[in-house]
């Protein structure tokens, strides 16, 4: 996650419903343009679906969903932020990617001291512009959502 010293994060911003996240840009695989998804009925609620990324089913995360927000259908404007979460490759829906940055650490607080439902946060960034949502990967999906999904995701394949 360091972009050039201790002292700094490299994270790739994005927007989604109206917000500012961020997620570590060594988690990122790639970017890509939002695809249709295919329906996965028994996987988590946080999972809209699952992609075809080059021959491999990728499951697709709708952070709306996770943080309780009103999630419209999927437009082919938006982007899919391919990452790695712990061992699991996913997609990740977002409004659109934005830009690098590299951030000097101090301007990085704890979430759980400024939001509530900072489960799946790791921080919150101070920008010139703004602040961002710092995602964690890592409690993507939860071990109980990750089990369902493996599930979901087997039957899938099968099919």
């Amino acid at each position: 996650m360091d972009g050039g010293g201790a002292s700094e994060r490299e994270l790739l911003l994005f927007d989604l419903g109206g917000r500012s996240y961020a997620v570590p840009s060594s988690d990122v695989v790639e970017l890509v343009r939002a695809v249709a998804v295919r329906s996965l009925p028994t996987g988590p609620r946080v999972v809209a679906g699952v992609m075809n990324l080059r021959g491999r089913l990728v499951p697709v995360f709708d952070l709306l969903i996770r943080f309780e927000m009103p999630s419209p259908p999927l437009e082919p404007t938006e982007q899919f932020i391919v990452a790695r979460a712990g061992e699991r490759l996913v997609a990740v829906r977002t409004d659109r990617a934005t830009r690098l940055v590299n951030v000097p650490a101090s301007d990085i607080e704890e979430a759980a001291g400024v939001v509530s439902g900072t489960r799946y946060l790791s921080g919150i960034v101070k920008l010139p512009d703004g602040i961002a949502l710092i995602h964690d990967l890592g409690a993507l999906p939860s071990e109980a959502e990750g089990a369902t999904l493996d599930r979901a995701m087997s039957a899938a394949e099968a099919s």
